[in-house]
């Protein structure tokens, strides 16, 4: 018999993730650091706020649009650089406008500021709780 890797395993998903809910509720991660997700129309806001709203700490996890906000906090890239108007600018950036605009924000306090976007579980795979910052390759 093949000897399994734990990410391998039928009830790893279950088991990594109420080690992160435990982990997260005890580490409040939210109370000295956000993670901005970028999104760009209301179906990547959609896609976003799924799974967001699935995370054992909902505060930590923030919605920055890229263009129109559709997010209840209204916070878009627009908002602290104008300039981003420009849809030719804005496809140019394209989430990198989120680290351009957020280092303008004198409104963020926090010690600590992350980044990610609407399609990161498309883009990384998670393995014992590391994210890999890869696209996942897709089988043919």
């Amino acid at each position: 018999q093949e000897d399994q890797i734990d990410d391998e395993r039928d009830d790893f998903h279950t088991l990594s993730w109420n080690w992160r809910r435990e982990f997260f509720s005890l580490a409040k991660f939210s109370a000295y650091l956000s993670l901005f997700v970028a999104y760009h129309d209301r179906k990547s806001f959609e896609t976003a706020n799924s799974w967001v709203g699935q995370m054992p700490d909902t505060e930590l996890y923030v919605p920055l649009a890229l263009a129109e906000p559709f997010a209840q906090n209204n916070f878009s890239t627009r908002q602290l650089m104008p300039e981003l108007a420009d849809k030719g600018w804005q496809l140019q950036l394209g989430e990198f406008a989120s680290l351009m605009a957020m280092a303008k924000a004198t409104w963020y306090h926090k010690e600590w500021i992350g980044f990610t976007t609407y399609s990161e579980k498309r883009k990384a795979g998670f393995r014992e709780g590391v994210t890999v910052d890869w696209v996942k390759v897709e089988k043919s």
